[in-house]
This record gives structure tokens, C-alpha cells and sequence, in this order.
């Protein structure tokens, strides 16, 4: 999947990471660590290595090609042109069928939030998984307390579900999440 794909009048880009991409995805992960703890899984150390790094994006590309996870990078620019790792966007757990369902998680580079560049991807992502992967149905789980990432899918078309309790283990307690979900045809 080599596609690129720009939005917010082609000043960001979205497309799919691979190995190459090890670098700027540790870089991204060390530069926002205390800002993205709060609200991820805990990451072990090891996570924070060059060598870790290229193995998820190994595994991520055998996902890919396995049609089971998606892993986008949200770039300034083509990364030919130097543009720098501003975040993610991952369509985990893919399920075909008569389900053709994922789940969507996503962050921002902290010095980018609130610029609107989150909610244009998501929604370019959205387009992406309807369009290109061709499923139906995405799902987000959001801490009720992650205001930020409820507007962001709000102003993705997200629709509220309902609240899942206990829900996903944050920093090691399992934590309640709302959950939101947008369909190809909505």
C-alpha cells in the first residue's frame, strides 16, 4: 500500500508506514511520551528502541498485507521532502465478513494539537478505509475524560454508541470508554 494521501489542502499527508519509518516513529513516540501516557497502554521500555520500532512496522506490514491492522503515518510533507512523523492513525482488528468492522485509534504529535489537523485525518482516513480497504464500519473507544479525541471523532462523523465499562487497561487499570462509531454510509 503505497498510496499517499493528502488533506487539509495538501499541506499533511497520510500514508502507510513501513520499516523506513522506525526513526521518526520513535522519534514521535520519545518527543510526546509524558503527553500520550495518560491516555495509551502502558509501553514497556523496550518500545522506546530503535531495534523495537522496526520490528512493530515489520509486524504492522505483515498485517497489512494479512488484511488484519492498518498503521498510517500523518506527515507535514512527503517524507521524500523531509517531512516530519506528526502522528497516527491504526485500523486495528480488522474483521471481513459480513462484519467488514475495525477499530480506530489515533495521536498527535502535542506541538500540533489543536490545529484541526487530527480531525482532517481521521475523516481522510475514514474515506480510506470505506473507499480503498472497502469495510463498512469503524469503531472508536475513548476515555470520557480524552475530551480532545471525542471532538475529534465527533467532527469525523462519529456517532456515540455508549459507554463500555472497564473497558481497555490504562496504565494498568481498566478504564471506561465511550464508544463512538462511523459507518461507509453515513
Amino acid at each position: 500500500m503505497a498510496a499517499i494521501w493528502p488533506f487539509g489542502r495538501d499541506q499533511y499527508f497520510l500514508r502507510a508506514l513501513d520499516v523506513r519509518d522506525a526513526t521518526s516513529r520513535l522519534d514521535f513516540f520519545v518527543r510526546n511520551r509524558d503527553f500520550l501516557e495518560p491516555v495509551m497502554p502502558i509501553s514497556p521500555e523496550l518500545d522506546y528502541t530503535l531495534f523495537r520500532q522496526r520490528q512493530i512496522l515489520a509486524q504492522g506490514c505483515q498485517d497489512m498485507k494479512d488484511d488484519r491492522r492498518y498503521l498510517f503515518g500523518i506527515f507535514s510533507s512527503p517524507i521524500s521532502q523531509g517531512g516530519l512523523l506528526l502522528g497516527y492513525i491504526n485500523f486495528n482488528n480488522v474483521i471481513r465478513g459480513v462484519f467488514q468492522s475495525c477499530d480506530i485509534g489515533y495521536a498527535l504529535d502535542q506541538n500540533w494539537t489543536g490545529k484541526g489537523i487530527m480531525s482532517q485525518a481521521v475523516h481522510k482516513a475514514t474515506e480510506v478505509a470505506f473507499c480503498t480497504l472497502h469495510l463498512h464500519r469503524i469503531q472508536a473507544a475513548i476515555m470520557p475524560s480524552n475530551k480532545p479525541s471525542l471532538r475529534v471523532a465527533e467532527k469525523a462523523g462519529f456517532q456515540f454508541i455508549g459507554l463500555s465499562r472497564k473497558h481497555l487497561k490504562i496504565h494498568g487499570v481498566y478504564q471506561d470508554h465511550v464508544l463512538m462509531a462511523k459507518c461507509c454510509d453515513e
